[in-house]
């Protein structure tokens, strides 16, 4: 690991969501598609008996009249989603795509971590991936605003994916910056202010830290375990770097103060 941080078990997470996401292409023997998920189905009835299939809209460019790019609507595409009502994982599959995600409560790493080992390689042995595009795992963190006056310098402090000016911010701010560390990373962090929960009078501080891998991979479940390790050191050390004392408060339990 790049970094020596301690990974403390907070009482108290504000991760709202955490998801990590591997997009492949397949190998050409692999007959599999998500409009026939009976294989799917079979493999994961025991551990993720909750399923059902979506379809999403996609949409091609082409050219109008005068040069104009126009959006045409594609074929739909099939995703499947499976889960359990008992556990904190929701797996999602498309053509090309695979997320495995959790809601509130956070389980920790440790158990996201290992439930993505234990089945991607299942998943494998049917989809036949012949390698992986794109690695993105992402957190997504909420705090409830208390106050009118609670400023995101309530929560945070400046760091090197913080500004200062955010700091002071009054409500309705929106900061993202995107960063490519080398040409095929992406880090992307977004704090914002969500107004979208009738029931939070204040709404919400949002803190979204998204890493991408774009490296081509073989879809070994080893290599892949090494690059997700590396990414959550990322997502971690920004994290640190950017939470306050009272933060660190909120996440072990400790009663908070106003900031009304």
């Amino acid at each position: 690991m790049r970094y020596a941080l301690p990974h403390p078990s907070y009482q108290r997470p504000t991760i709202q969501e955490a998801l990590c996401e591997i997009h492949f292409t397949r190998a050409a023997q692999s007959k599999w598609s998500p409009n026939r998920p009976s294989d799917i189905l079979n493999l994961l009835k025991d551990t993720y008996p909750d399923f059902e299939t979506q379809t999403e809209p996609t949409f091609q460019v082409s050219i109008g009249p005068e040069g104009a790019l126009l959006p045409v609507a594609g074929p739909p595409r099939f995703k499947l989603k499976f889960a359990r009502g008992d556990s904190p994982f929701i797996l999602q599959l498309t053509e090309g795509n695979f997320t495995i995600n959790t809601l509130t409560p956070y389980p920790g790493w440790a158990r996201l971590r290992a439930e993505f080992e234990r089945v991607w390689p299942l998943l494998a042995g049917i989809i036949l991936p012949a390698s992986v595009t794109r690695i993105g795992l992402r957190y997504i963190n909420r705090i409830v605003r208390k106050g009118a006056s609670e400023v995101p310098g309530y929560w945070l402090k400046a760091s090197d994916h913080i500004p200062m000016a955010l700091l002071t911010s009054n409500p309705k701010y929106l900061v993202r910056l995107e960063l490519r560390p080398t040409h095929t990373d992406r880090t992307l962090v977004t704090i914002s202010h969500d107004q979208t929960n009738p029931v939070e009078p204040f709404g919400s501080l949002m803190f979204d830290i998204d890493r991408i891998s774009e490296t081509p991979l073989a879809p070994e479940i080893g290599v892949l375990s090494t690059i997700i390790e590396s990414l959550h050191e990322d997502i971690w050390k920004i994290f640190v770097d950017a939470k306050n004392e009272r933060l660190e408060s909120l996440l072990k339990g400790e009663a908070r103060e106003s900031a009304a």
